[in-house]
């Protein structure tokens, strides 16, 4: 019995269910930071530190979102895309493999209670009190979770990206709505999630070898990919539009 989807269907299916899932839980973080900032007459107890709850529940809210939501949403497109334009993800395992190495390990981070918020800004982020639970080591081990997640989009990004160039149809165009997808989810995104691995590559050594961290140089890096990690779901999207609204409509959309 095959523990991997059969199909390119079956792969998108995959990379939905993963989303769906963070973002079912990103909402409730969402509505319980909110619920915290309604009720500021609650005295904190010693078993209740609104504050500390607070900054956990937004970073776990941003980091859910721009870490594991978009990349999962992003290469489900990808995959449908392949699907409706007869092409082929021929790596099946290797990419469901991929889909593991994004989803699981933020559950690894996110047990360490970090308080640090989505964009992790040195020097708050290495402080030993930015973290609930994790402290020294572990918390290398934390942002070392970040960068498998990284490996992740990049092994499913490039392999369907290579995939799906030995499988475009022959002496014809790539189909507008694959070719959306192979750039953005396929190309960009893998490359730019580049510069967030090695920060939190970063991370983990200063934690683990002590190696210095430079702020201003940290934060150009996670901006490299904070910034247009916004346009890797709606971009797909258009390319899909284009495909759909034509199809539907039985006539042709220019622009």
């Amino acid at each position: 019995m095959k523990i991997y989807p059969k199909s390119e269907l079956g792969i998108a299916f995959l990379f939905t269910a993963g989303a769906l899932s963070w973002l079912l839980a990103m909402g409730l973080a969402a509505l319980w930071f909110r619920t915290i900032l309604l009720t500021p007459h609650i005295t904190p107890g010693p078993n209740y530190d609104p504050a500390s709850l607070y900054y956990f529940l937004v970073t776990f809210h941003g980091q859910a979102g721009i870490f594991v939501i978009v990349p999962d949403l992003a290469l489900a497109i990808f995959a449908y895309s392949l699907h409706v334009g007869k092409m082929n993800i021929f790596h099946k395992k290797l990419v469901t493999l991929a889909v593991w190495m994004i989803n699981l390990p933020l559950i690894v981070e996110q047990a360490g209670g970090p308080l640090t918020g989505w964009y992790m800004y040195p020097p708050l982020a290495l402080q030993q009190g930015s973290w609930l639970i994790y402290r020294g080591a572990m918390i290398g081990v934390a942002y070392f979770m970040i960068a498998l997640i990284c490996l992740g989009v990049m092994i499913a990004g490039y392999t369907m990206f290579a995939d799906a160039y030995k499988s475009r149809p022959k002496n014809e165009k790539i189909p507008i709505f694959a070719s959306y997808t192979m750039a953005f989810s396929g190309m960009f995104m893998p490359l730019t999630i580049t510069a967030l691995m090695a920060c939190s590559l970063w991370y983990s050594l200063y934690f683990w070898a002590g190696v210095p961290v430079n702020p201003l140089t940290w934060v150009v890096l996670f901006w490299f990919y904070g910034h247009p990690v916004v346009y890797y779901v709606p971009f797909p999207v258009f390319g899909g539009l284009y495909y759909l609204i034509p199809k539907f409509s039985g006539r042709s959309l220019f622009s």
